[in-house]
């Protein structure tokens, strides 16, 4: 009788986590959104903007209004180029912690890094895990 239990319960575990995954899916599109040249791991780096960051604002409206309409927003990246080639990755509201003012990104390079720890709003960045 045991053993019946706890199939049925490892099957509604798993039904439930199989819905999770395909919701969030459908409604997110795809997490952590990767830029080319870099690896899941390799280029992540989690920023924490100023309480007061109108950048973060910004950031997070766009990421939130794609959720929202399902659209195709894209967030700027701080590399200094000219206009014409300006590089973005697709806001993506699971890139956001809320509570802690704080956002998820992937520098291809050292540099873009840099740049994002010397803006104005930002407190601080350091690697993500």
């Amino acid at each position: 009788m045991k053993v019946t239990i706890l199939n049925s319960s490892l099957f509604l575990l798993l039904f439930l986590l199989y819905a999770d995954v395909a919701v969030s899916s459908e409604t997110l599109g795809s997490p952590n959104v990767i830029p080319d040249g870099a690896t899941e791991d390799e280029g992540r780096y989690i920023v924490k903007y100023k309480q007061d960051s109108l950048e973060y604002l910004n950031r997070l409206k766009t990421a939130e209004a794609n959720k929202a309409d399902g659209g195709d927003r894209r967030l700027h990246k701080l590399t200094k180029r000219t206009l014409n080639q300006a590089e973005s990755s697709k806001a993506n509201i699971m890139n956001f912690l809320p509570k802690e003012k704080a956002e998820v990104i992937y520098a291809t390079t050292e540099e873009e890094a840099t740049e994002w720890e010397n803006h104005n709003d930002v407190e601080y960045i350091e690697r993500g895990m």
